[in-house]
């Protein structure tokens, strides 16, 4: 029936839209900030944190009487050299290399009725998109662990401790949702890398010592082994193989 009622129903159930994006939605002084959490600093996860603070506000205006105005925007990657797109859409200061990917909502907006919001409705669809959370947070353990590990291996290849981390459970849990669908952090980290490395290996503008570092390998000597382990073939024999990109 509110707006801050909607951002919460968006906090419990994003698991049944996206399975790498998170959000909270924290008080502050004067009202509260909804935040986006996504694993990866790449350039294409920055485009996509905007596209979505920019989607929940487009959203928030439709479904309101009024045209949702944030006090604030914050984004944690550095500016580009334009703001005045997302400054011209949002309508308010738009903040970068901040601490958190964020929309800033002031009280007055959390607390704005909606258009259609119906009780009896909202208790039915609960139901069901419960039901729908549950099934997903199993069967996407996974998919979800591929996402992270992948994301991550520009900065090394990551452990299950931390991937345990990332996705808010502990390591033992992890390591029993897994084992309940056949996986294992090991056998997912490996295809992971192995992925990666054989898309990156397409790409001829790509050096193999570059290959090495984005797949997480601290040493070109050491993706080679475990590149050959994989395929039976060497970095380099693997690319004169496969069609130039």
């Amino acid at each position: 029936s509110t707006v801050r009622d909607s951002l919460s129903r968006l906090v419990r159930y994003i698991l049944v839209l996206s399975d790498t994006l998170e959000y909270e939605l924290r008080d502050e002084v004067g009202g509260g900030v909804l935040i986006l959490s996504r694993p990866g600093h790449r350039r294409g996860a920055e485009l996509a944190n905007e596209c979505a603070l920019a989607a929940v506000t487009s959203i928030m205006r439709q479904i309101t009487h009024s045209h949702v105005v944030p006090f604030a925007v914050s984004f944690r990657h550095p500016r580009p050299a334009s703001d005045e797109p997302h400054r011209d859409f949002f309508g308010c200061p738009v903040r970068f290399e901040d601490r958190v990917n964020g929309l800033h909502l002031s009280t007055e907006t959390l607390e704005a009725a909606t258009r259609l919001g119906d009780e009896g409705l909202s208790a039915f669809i609960l139901a069901n998109l419960d039901d729908m959370k549950d099934e997903l947070a199993d069967r996407t353990i996974a998919a979800q662990v591929f996402g992270v590990v992948t994301d991550s291996l520009p900065d090394g290849r990551p452990s299950k401790s931390q991937i345990a981390r990332r996705l808010g459970m502990s390591e033992r849990t992890l390591h029993r949702r897994l084992a309940e669908h056949g996986q294992t952090f090991q056998s997912i980290a490996n295809r992971a890398q192995r992925e990666a490395a054989e898309s990156l290996l397409t790409n001829r503008n790509n050096t193999l010592a570059e290959v090495a570092f984005l797949t997480g390998f601290s040493d070109q000597s050491a993706f080679t082994r475990a590149f050959k382990g994989w395929t039976g073939q060497t970095p380099l024999s693997f690319r004169e193989s496969s069609p130039a990109l």
